[in-house]
């Protein structure tokens, strides 16, 4: 399979003709503005969600007397919740569709080198790369900025790309 990069584009001409009626698919890349925003939704979506599970717990463990606890015990719990919340929802809306609400917001979506959605697996190691791509100060998220195929760390990790849909 042939996947180039020009102008901002991806082509790729090693499509099979039984499967497209024409040569080469064009994909316009998403640039870094609309990429961050489609992040920053889908943090603020997945910190509220997860605040209010978290204190939705502690009413039901605690009722109204929770003032009476320590903080760092409440907070164990509440990194768990964010952390099991947010991969569950990045993988599997990236896996199942390759758009996340931020995604569908901006008009930007998901794909492999070949122009399909990705699966469960690379969904998976993109996520990883995330923790990745934020652990040196955030380069990696940067990276978009100046690379040739707009991508990020992560994406180079899974094979990813973010098109405009």
């Amino acid at each position: 399979f042939d996947v180039s990069v020009r102008d901002g584009e991806i082509y790729d001409s090693g499509r099979q003709s039984e499967t497209y009626d024409r040569d080469a698919d064009v994909y316009s890349l998403a640039g870094f503005i609309r990429r961050a925003m489609a992040l920053a939704i889908d943090v603020v979506l997945v910190l509220l969600i997860a605040l209010f599970a978290y204190f939705t717990g502690l009413f039901v463990f605690y009722g109204f007397d929770f003032g009476s606890y320590d903080i760092g015990d409440m907070m164990m719990p509440l990194y768990l919740t964010l952390f099991l919340l947010s991969s569950t929802y990045f993988v599997f809306l990236h896996a199942f569709g390759g758009m996340t609400v931020g995604k569908m917001i901006m008009g930007i979506k998901l794909i492999n080198k070949y122009g399909e959605g990705i699966g469960i697996c690379d969904a998976f190691i993109r996520w990883i790369g995330y923790y990745i791509s934020g652990a040196f100060l955030c380069a990696g998220f940067l990276w978009a900025l100046v690379d040739s195929e707009s991508q990020t760390w992560h994406d180079k990790l899974a094979g990813t790309y973010v098109v405009k849909d």
